[in-house]
């Protein structure tokens, strides 16, 4: 049977990219092995290099083409990729082998090279090589061949990248390589212009990179610098950004100092809330680390901006490790915006699986997959905070340098969705905001972030931390609408679930040794002693005229009612402390109180941002703690069936030329008419 672009699903494609080929007809399909009639897309990579692709999705296959127009004399290949790097990618390789043309299907886990596939999803259309360097290949690719060193072809934009060799033995690429991103469903997204935009740079004032007052690592040094919206100069606007004035972002696009870049190991833009500016009075609007790009919003959404929120703080992370001297940056961001507010607001959410010792124990030396307990957000904790369903616009995912992978699988009524995000191996040099197979979560869905450790270079134990020789679990998504909640972070247990189901001692026998404890230390019991001077029991505390004031704010329920007049006995405390503190400490954790012994395994961690009934403010969150658990992954569908048959139009093949005459035929000047180069990515999120 023959497969082409008559079939009426692949009319369907021609149609809605109409407008896209119709510019590209005039340097895609020039003089080439590629014709319109049998290729639905052209993407340009570099001025001399294309991609082809035609989707086809009843059979489950992509077509997959690429033409190299000079200086090709070798093995040529495209990959799929969860980053800009090589770690994870899942590589074609087309070249030959005694005399005959091949295509290979290879992958690579680190900076070495792809290894071949046990399973070869890969069918080789055609190849052809001029000696004057120009290549042309086609194959067809599964959908979704369910290999674990392949990518799904999937409705979303993906890093991918190319590469060349010297010759027809499969081996190092040298400088000949670049990435960039495309979604072989669709035609490629035309990057939106950004001339006559009114926008504001926020730039370091060419500041010092050395470490401040207080700063513990001098190659690590953390600065921050803080800005008056209303005084920042502006561009091609008039409009005034002070109080009252609000805006929406339409695109970040990260601005790097040239003579500093390498240094730079992240940014956070931060618009703090309250004048002073204390702990956890500030929202994130944009984070950066190194490999990401420029994020553009859809156009019926924006990220609020100004307002009353005045004071802007730039932070900057940078990375010096062999302390070079008299570095100064003024990298930044700059902010694109309308003055014609957007329907929707976007937002970040945090998910904080451990950035500091408080949360995670050291990563021990020597271990080639160390696995953290997994950070639970319940069903429940969503259902409640997520008031409707929220759109993920893209996932980053943060580590440091033994970061192995990470993932943040999606459950929904008992069964696993998938991750958040494709990446099967983190690459710190690669970090950017990628686009969500998922799309959508909903209220009630439970997320599971799992993180995973490489230390087999390293002869000491690492620990949590901002330095980046320590480590983090750490990811954030961009949604719309903005959620009140924008921080889930876990949480140990540091409460002694033990003393929940097992009896106290001495007159408290009859009782749990949770009971007795709170009798005897309120501090220890609550996990405050370190920060009070004087130790002090529930009965004390009870009777006290600094009870109501100090503590009950902060340990509601944390004794009867006879403390309004001092008058409690201590069986009064004891009972409250046996039939309301322990139930309300013990069943948090998943554990009974004595007598009952009905539930002795407790939960295992905890997430802050949570609650079943309702947090105190809707910025504010409670602890809620859950048992690990392992969730199933999804169960793998394949999609595409290689036996397809596809005939492809007959067109002649350039003869092979002199090489006085290589230059003039295979020089890209005809081939840029009328096209912008996208081998530069930018996040263009774009809901269907």
């Amino acid at each position: 049977m023959r497969i082409s672009l008559s079939n009426a699903s692949a009319a369907l494609l021609l149609l809605a990219s109409f407008g896209t080929l119709a510019a590209a007809e005039r340097y895609c399909f020039d003089d080439t092995r590629f014709t319109e009639a049998d290729w639905a897309f052209c993407q340009q990579i570099q001025p001399d290099l294309f991609m082809y692709y035609t989707p086809f999705p009843e059979e489950g296959n992509v077509m997959l083409g690429l033409h190299a127009t000079r200086d090709t004399f070798g093995w040529t290949a495209l990959a799929l990729a969860g980053n800009g790097g090589m770690k994870g990618a899942s590589q074609v390789v087309v070249r030959q082998e005694n005399g005959e043309w091949i295509a290979e299907d290879r992958h690579s886990r680190d900076y070495v090279t792809p290894s071949l596939d046990a399973s070869q999803d890969v069918k080789l259309l055609f190849a052809n090589q001029t000696s004057c360097g120009e290549t042309s290949w086609g194959v067809l690719i599964p959908m979704n061949s369910c290999d674990d060193d392949d990518y799904p072809i999937e409705d979303i934009s993906v890093f991918m990248h190319w590469a060349f060799g010297d010759g027809h033995t499969f081996g190092f690429h040298g400088s000949r390589r670049g990435q960039f991103h495309a979604n072989l469903m669709r035609a490629p997204k035309d990057v939106p212009s950004t001339d006559g935009l009114p926008y504001l740079d926020i730039l370091m004032p060419d500041v010092p990179v050395v470490v401040g007052e207080g700063g513990s690592d001098p190659t690590n040094p953390y600065i921050c610098s803080f800005f008056d919206i209303s005084q920042l100069p502006k561009s091609n606007t008039n409009e005034e950004l002070g109080p009252g004035s609000k805006v929406h972002v339409t695109r970040f696009s990260p601005v790097l100092d040239e003579d500093s870049k390498q240094f730079v190991h992240h940014m956070i833009f931060i618009i703090p809330e309250c004048e002073s500016m204390p702990s956890g009075c500030s929202i994130m609007k944009w984070p950066w680390a190194v490999g990401s790009e420029d994020i553009i919003f859809p156009e019926d959404v924006g990220l609020p901006f100004g307002g009353e929120q005045t004071m802007l703080v730039l932070q900057m992370h940078y990375y010096n490790p062999n302390l070079v001297e008299d570095i100064r940056d003024s990298s930044g961001v700059r902010v694109y915006f309308t003055t014609e507010l957007r329907p929707e607001e976007a937002g970040v959410i945090a998910l904080n699986g451990g950035t500091g010792p408080w949360q995670r124990p050291s990563v021990p030396a020597g271990q080639s997959d160390y696995a953290l307990d997994p950070m639970v957000i319940p069903s429940s904790c969503t259902n409640y905070n997520w008031r409707e369903p929220i759109t993920v616009l893209g996932v980053i995912h943060h580590m440091h340098l033994a970061g192995l992978n990470m993932d943040i699988n999606v459950e929904r009524d008992g069964r696993s969705l998938g991750p958040l995000r494709h990446e099967k191996f983190y690459d710190f040099n690669h970090q950017s905001l990628e686009e969500s197979p998922l799309g959508k979560l909903d209220p009630g869905d439970q997320l599971v972030m799992n993180c995973h450790y490489d230390t087999t270079g390293v002869t000491e134990d690492i620990s949590f931390g901002d330095l980046t020789q320590q480590e983090m679990c750490y990811a954030i998504m961009m949604v719309y609408p903005v959620q009140d909640v924008d921080d889930y972070s876990y949480t140990p247990v540091a409460f002694n679930t033990e003393q929940c189901f097992t009896a106290g001692t001495g007159a408290f026998a009859n009782v749990s040794a949770c009971t007795e404890n709170y009798m005897e230390s309120v501090p220890t019991f609550f996990d405050f002693r370190n920060n009070v001077e004087d130790d002090f029991g529930a009965f004390d505390m009870c009777n006290s005229d600094w009870y109501e004031s100090l503590l009950l704010p902060y340990l509601p329920a944390s004794c009867p009612d006879c403390y309004k007049n001092s008058n409690c006995t201590a069986e009064e405390v004891a009972i409250h402390a046996q039939t309301v503190v322990c139930p309300n400490q013990c069943n948090m954790m998943g554990a009974s109180v004595y007598p009952n012994v009905s539930q002795t395994e407790a939960y295992a961690s905890g997430v802050w941002g949570c609650s079943e009934n309702g947090p105190a403010s809707p910025e504010f969150g409670w602890v809620q703690y859950t048992r690990a658990i392992e969730m199933q992954e999804a169960n793998c569908t394949a999609r595409g069936d290689l036996s397809q048959v596809v005939e492809l139009a007959d067109v002649p093949v350039g003869a092979d030329e002199s090489a006085a005459d290589c230059g003039a035929v295979s020089g890209s000047t005809k081939l840029m008419l009328g096209g912008a180069l996208v081998g530069t990515f930018v996040a263009v999120f774009t809901m269907l």
